[in-house]
């Protein structure tokens, strides 16, 4: 391993080797280190004044509910985003107790010992992912630092910090996230040539996978961004599907599904009215948008055929597909939701812009309605001709939960005790409903596939609240046969 070393210039002029630790505000040395959303750090105490957000529900918790302005660009960053950055705390630690005074005030004749600064201070850069140095070092609201791509890495099978398990809170689009400024500013000045090394193993090592790719699982080429695709049914995130595999196609797809690690597939909807599909043309026989499966039980049966219970991950687009042995399999795009800074900044524009519209009594009413849906336990009904754009998204949920709450008082057959221990329960969360409640409506067609390229959570909700409208509006029933499958 190569260390790259200051320059003789650089080992005479201290401050610009201090000022990797300093803190732009107060001129000194990091205390109690924040990042910012923006990719800039700060001491807890030179934080900008706090304020308490207004026009937010979602998601609601006390941490995101306080704010400020960014000293860099203005914009307004969530109090919960900015964790304390434990890297950059023990950078300092590691700093201080290189000077000849080891005090948190800075004075530039202090004598640094450089070449052992230098070791010591890259003994703290390895990435607790790869372990190895940390490449594009991205911080977490939780405050651990990794390589970018490391954390993109994680969050395709979880949302939870490797080293603390608290929820990241970030994109799965981890790629448009601001870096740690000032640890990429030492890493490429103190390691560059390890720093070289590092991304030229890494391309090569991605350039092997891909050539690996069309031999892996029998040949089919879907490791990585490709997936083997079963064309038939509206699927969804989070939910279960229950599938009676009797195509020869299908049942060799499923032996290499069961053959692979990660026992995986794609589902997608017929394309039954030839609608274009984006780049893939009009001449194939699904939909572009479908939902990522993974199998939970699978039983074959003694004539081939085979009874699947899968469950939905995540989102996908199509951009390109092929036939194999009679099914298709696609190179996909995942589709992930906006982050929840841009969620909350969608909800605060909506609801005021609608509330300015309102004259001064619908105004007063919509505050007090969201005033006692964020402090009472026993929240009032929403009037049923409220516009959703004036609701926030903690009010489309509930305006949803007391319609289906009301259905299954009536005994409705699609809120049978079965259908909810096939399905789940009545889910609270906002990312959920939508999802759980096309599946119990059997909401089918294009209603039912917009949630797949919607990336709001509040975009979703708004469609939920429009399905739960046009019931109570028609009192019509959603059709019966999934239900008469489970009972």
């Amino acid at each position: 391993m190569s260390t790259d070393l200051p320059s003789t210039e650089a080992e005479q002029t201290n401050p610009s080797i201090l000022r990797l630790i300093e803190c732009s505000r107060c001129k000194l040395p990091f205390q109690t280190p924040l990042r910012l959303p923006c990719g800039k750090t700060l001491c807890r105490a030179c934080m900008p004044p706090v304020r308490r957000r207004v026009g937010i529900s979602y998601p609601g918790t006390e941490d995101r509910k306080l704010g400020f302005s960014c000293y860099w660009d203005g914009r307004e960053h969530c109090l919960g985003d900015c964790g304390v950055d434990v890297l950059m705390g023990r950078l300092v630690e590691v700093f201080l107790q290189y000077t000849t005074q080891g005090k948190l005030e800075l004075e530039f004749e202090l004598e640094l010992e450089l070449e052992q600064l230098v070791r010591a201070v890259r003994a703290e850069l390895d990435c607790q992912v790869c372990y190895a140095l940390i490449l594009d070092p991205l911080t977490t609201p939780c405050g651990h630092t990794f390589c970018r791509k490391c954390v993109g890495r994680v969050l395709d099978h979880s949302d939870l910090c490797p080293i603390c398990r608290r929820k990241l809170n970030l994109p799965l689009a981890v790629e448009k996230e601001p870096v740690n400024e000032r640890v990429a500013t030492l890493i490429e000045a103190w390691f560059s040539d390890e720093v070289a090394e590092r991304r030229e193993t890494l391309a090569e090592n991605e350039h092997e996978e891909e050539g690996e790719g069309e031999g892996e699982h029998g040949g089919d080429g879907y490791a990585g961004d490709t997936l083997p695709l079963f064309v038939g049914a509206l699927t969804f995130p989070m939910m279960p599907v229950f599938l009676h595999i009797f195509e020869p196609r299908y049942r060799l797809m499923m032996q290499r599904v069961m053959a692979s690690p990660s026992r995986r597939f794609g589902v997608l909807a017929f394309n039954r009215s030839g609608a274009p599909q984006g780049e893939l043309g009009l001449s194939l026989p699904f939909m572009q948008y479908g939902t990522v499966m993974t199998v939970d039980r699978f039983e074959l049966l003694p004539d081939g055929r085979s009874l699947i219970v899968a469950t939905g991950l995540s989102r996908f687009r199509v951009v390109e597909s092929r036939l194999r042995d009679g099914y298709y399999v696609g190179r996909f795009e995942r589709v992930t939701d906006i982050s929840l800074s841009e969620e909350e900044d969608a909800e605060m524009a909506e609801v005021a812009s609608r509330a300015a519209a309102l004259s001064r009594e619908s105004r007063e009413n919509l505050e007090s309605t969201e005033e006692a849906d964020a402090d009472s336990s026993e929240q009032q009904p929403i009037p049923l001709d409220a516009p959703l754009e004036s609701l926030s998204t903690r009010q489309l949920l509930r305006l949803c939960l007391d319609f289906v709450h009301k259905r299954q008082e009536e005994g409705v057959v699609w809120l049978h005790p079965r259908v909810r221990m096939a399905y789940g329960e009545i889910p609270d969360d906002p990312v959920l409903f939508p999802y759980w409640l096309a599946t119990v409506l059997n909401i089918a067609g294009s209603e039912g596939y917009t949630l797949l390229h919607y990336t709001s959570v509040r975009e979703r909700m708004k469609m939920a609240a429009l399905w739960v409208r046009d019931f109570q509006g028609r009192g019509r029933q959603s059709s019966t046969r999934k239900v008469s499958a489970i009972l």
